[in-house]
């Protein structure tokens, strides 16, 4: 294994992890990626393609018509993958290489299906504390959302409803694939224990 993939619901304590195993010396765990951008957009540019190629092939030869498939798009989206993770080392040389980005939450299983034998790294959090330091991010950044929602009671449950389902998603995905995954709880990196031991 020289990759591996850490993530998890925002606000979970995903960046202080990632600094933890980027602070190692032979990991390298940049900052933030978000490249379920990069995966929507292959898919709308392989769509508007193959419609382009299809209306050309109806006025001209209406023969042999070669249109992009999904493995394409997945064949593209890996080396995307790939390139960012050997990126993130920043020259540093190392051992592993990995990659922080919380939208791996909703894109497991197309992560497993592209990257089988690696290892992914998911944070968990209480989500009541997810909730409160969600309100206090969202107030810093002066989200009209804050507005409509009115108090930190409202906004914390909506987020822990948001979370419960994200989480149960999940974990159907993770069950089906235990030996791939590693669940670190928030709460206890910031304890005297192995769970930082147990992830290297």
């Amino acid at each position: 294994m020289k990759y591996f993939f850490s993530f998890g619901y925002p606000k979970s304590g995903t960046t202080y992890l990632q600094m933890l195993l980027n602070s190692h010396p032979e990991i390298s765990c940049p900052s933030e990626h978000r490249l379920f951008i990069v995966f929507e957009g292959l898919s709308k540019l392989f769509t508007d393609y193959n419609k382009e190629i299809y209306l050309l092939n109806q006025r001209t030869s209406k023969k042999g018509l070669a249109l992009l498939k999904n493995e394409d798009i997945d064949s593209l989206a890996k080396n995307v993958i790939e390139l960012s993770l050997k990126r993130g080392s920043l020259g540093k040389e190392v051992k592993f290489y990995g990659l922080k980005d919380n939208s791996i939450l909703n894109w497991i299983q197309f992560y497993i299906n592209l990257f089988p034998k690696e290892k992914y790294i998911m944070i968990i959090r209480d989500p009541r504390n997810i909730g409160v330091s969600n309100w206090h991010f969202n107030l810093r950044a002066k989200n009209k959302l804050i507005d409509k929602v009115g108090n930190i009671d409202d906004w914390t449950i909506q987020i822990i409803n948001r979370w419960a389902l994200k989480i149960n998603n999940a974990n159907k995905i993770i069950d089906k694939n235990a030996n791939k995954f590693f669940i670190c709880k928030y709460e206890n990196l910031n304890k005297k224990n192995d769970e930082l031991e147990k992830i290297f």
